[in-house]
């Protein structure tokens, strides 16, 4: 693999890494401080943001890099036609949230929380990482997004430390910490990236607008079989609820985040990429490298889920033990599963990647119908994961038709090892804390790795010290 390449996966996963960990760091400190019902309210501002998101990009960052990793001549173009629609979404959505608002009655402080997270999302329209990405330039933005997490998690930190914290000015803390970030993006690409000009094209607009729109389709489908659970259980339960499931939620989604960090390097690198030989040998062991990571973490997350939540979290979270036990499958499940839809982006197939989505938001939304009301939180949790399942195997279907790859899954070994690891970190936990038990945990594993010979350690590790170099 290309030294750049490598050495951007390192920085993104370094990225991703300090996120998981502010992320869990917030959580532990506002879950502990606020208490479950105020934390339910946070959690459902979060997740209005992220919807805000997903309608204001419109499909946009992952359409420039694929458009960039490929053309790079017109990259003024469609930067300032991706930042006049995004804008454009952004008021509209503004408006659209103020009825929504105003029809449900929601309380002063959800409101202002939310409004908050709606400012910040306005600053992410114009964000620039699929520009540093489309130019292998990832680490610079690993670098921004690391100062930016950092800084979100000591403000919380220094709140909660001074007794001051509170749903609002927490979310005054990460609106913040987010015009940073924005505002190190262009400091910084006058030197890494062409000068951005604004050019206006309304052809080049207009195209953009409508390649973009699958995508925007398919991540609205994504956060509805995703996220739509915090918003159905706020509306059939209550904040409490939301506060228990999100607990699980946010530990399950950060985990997933670290994973994630190969998905940026692996669409430009996919786009790029137009011997089918080689491409599916390309998949095939980004398949292996992430079952290696994904499997371990979901065996030894289901063993030491009683651990985890009872250290960091009051008694008042017992409850979200299960849900965490039923949501980490999903770290297998998207781990592997994502790699596929990730393919059919790259290779144009975004009308099967939509309809594989879409299928598993309108399983998600049927299931928490049926199951929230009876089940409350394990009943969304169960949803989520035959939602994952639906769209990961559907890619997978559509990959085996179009590419008619002759490798196989080849992870026995791996499933094996995990179980094994499983065992000793069970009778591990009986005895010791968790700490140990992830170090024994680990060190079996790798150990049995090599004398499995799934990977070759020593010529991984090599490899890293050259990236960074």
């Amino acid at each position: 693999m290309n030294v750049t390449r490598v050495s951007n996966i390192i920085w993104i996963l370094i990225s991703n890494l300090i996120l998981l960990l502010a992320n869990f760091g917030v959580s532990i400190l506002l879950a502990n401080y606020l208490g479950v019902n105020d934390f339910g309210i946070f959690m459902l501002a979060y997740t209005v943001f992220n919807y805000l998101i997903v309608f204001n990009n419109f499909g946009l960052k992952k359409y420039v890099v694929a458009k960039l990793s490929s053309n790079q001549l017109n990259i003024n173009e469609i930067y300032s036609s991706s930042i006049i629609i995004r804008v454009c979404l952004s008021f509209v959505a503004g408006i659209i949230l103020l009825i929504i608002l105003d029809l449900f009655n929601v309380d002063t402080e959800k409101k202002i929380s939310i409004m908050i997270f709606f400012i910040a999302a306005f600053f992410i329209v114009f964000d620039l990482q699929a520009f540093y990405d489309s130019y292998e330039k990832s680490k610079n933005d690993s670098m921004f997004l690391i100062i930016r997490n950092v800084l979100y998690f000591t403000s919380t930190l220094a709140l909660v430390y001074i007794d001051k914290a509170s749903v609002i000015k927490v979310s005054v803390a990460f609106l913040i910490s987010t015009f940073l970030y924005i505002f190190m993006q262009y400091f910084h690409s006058k030197k890494v990236l062409p000068r951005l000009k604004f050019v206006f094209n309304i052809n080049q607009l207009k195209v953009i607008f409508l390649g973009a729109f699958p995508l925007f389709w398919s991540e609205l489908m994504i956060n509805i079989y995703d996220k739509a659970d915090i918003i159905m259980l706020s509306i059939l339960k209550g904040d409490q609820e939301v506060g228990i499931y999100s607990v699980a939620a946010r530990l399950v989604a950060a985990i997933i985040l670290l994973v994630g960090a190969a998905y940026r390097i692996i669409l430009p690198t996919l786009s790029k990429e137009v011997n089918l030989t080689q491409r599916n040998e390309y998949i095939e062991n980004a398949v292996k490298y992430l079952g290696v990571i994904t499997i371990p973490l979901t065996v030894g997350g289901i063993v030491t889920a009683d651990q985890i939540i009872t250290i960091f979290f009051s008694d008042d979270y017992h409850n979200s033990i299960l849900p965490f036990q039923l949501l980490i499958l999903n770290v297998l499940i998207v781990g592997i599963g994502s790699v596929f839809g990730t393919l059919l982006l790259a290779i144009g197939e975004i009308k099967y990647y939509t309809l594989a989505i879409t299928f598993g938001a309108i399983i998600n939304t049927v299931g928490n119908l049926f199951l929230i009301p009876k089940y409350s939180y394990i009943g969304a949790s169960i949803s989520t994961i035959i939602a994952q399942l639906v769209v990961s195997g559907v890619g997978f279907w559509v990959y085996k038709r179009i590419c008619n790859p002759k490798f196989k899954l080849k992870l026995g070994k791996v499933v094996f090892i995990s179980m094994l690891m499983g065992g000793v970190a069970f009778c591990t936990s009986l005895i010791a804390n968790l700490l140990v038990v992830v170090l024994v945990s680990m060190i079996f594993y790798l150990l049995f790795l090599q004398i499995f010979k799934v990977i070759n350690l020593k010529e991984q590790i090599i490899k890293v010290f050259i990236s960074l170099r």
